[in-house]
């Protein structure tokens, strides 16, 4: 069997893209499923050849601080579990414990809708802007709620008032995209 120049290099060079491919293939799994680090514990026979079936954890239901600034570092975690359910109710008793504070009605209704309960989040955002019409953000969250309903032009008006609240800040710049995209 004669191999000409020509076919050695072709062949060297499928032989590198195809290493190239694997290796970014193999990459790519890895870095969407980092490698499991496992104790020591005892292995489980597996029947069939099949792996062992891990049973899921269940959700315990999470203790509420009475502290605020603990029951507010608690419903962030919860909010960024996607426990939203649990989130809702852990916003609502800060709430009670400080009414005024629009922060929490901003963080209680993104909750509400990230929850599938859109109206109420519209009920609870519009209840924090009325209460304190100078924070920023909830304009941005009731504009971005209402442009998720569809409720363009009330999206507007409330990504414009964002905007005359401080159109330098960070918010004011997310404000502006949301109005781009709608222009």
């Amino acid at each position: 069997m004669n191999v000409t120049l020509r076919q050695a290099l072709l062949g060297c060079a499928f032989l590198i893209v195809y290493g190239a491919i694997v290796f970014a293939a193999t990459r790519a799994y890895y870095q969407e499923r980092p490698p499991v680090v496992r104790s020591a514990a005892p292995a489980v026979p597996a029947t069939g050849g099949s792996r062992p079936f891990a049973m899921p954890q269940p959700r315990l239901p999470v203790a509420l601080a009475d502290d605020p600034a603990a029951l507010s570092d608690q419903a962030d975690d919860l909010f960024t579990q996607k426990r939203f359910g649990e989130a809702i109710t852990a916003y609502r008793k800060l709430l009670e414990l400080a009414p005024d504070n629009a922060d929490t009605f901003n963080d209680l209704g993104l909750a509400l809708h990230y929850a599938g309960r859109s109206a109420e989040a519209l009920q609870v955002l519009e209840q924090g802007a009325a209460r304190d019409a100078g924070f920023q953000r909830i304009w941005l969250t009731l504009g971005f709620v209402r442009l998720q309903l569809g409720r363009v032009d009330e999206a507007r008006t409330a990504f414009e008032t964002c905007l005359t609240i401080d159109p330098e800040s960070p918010i004011a710049v997310e404000a502006r995209r949301f109005l781009d995209r709608l222009s």
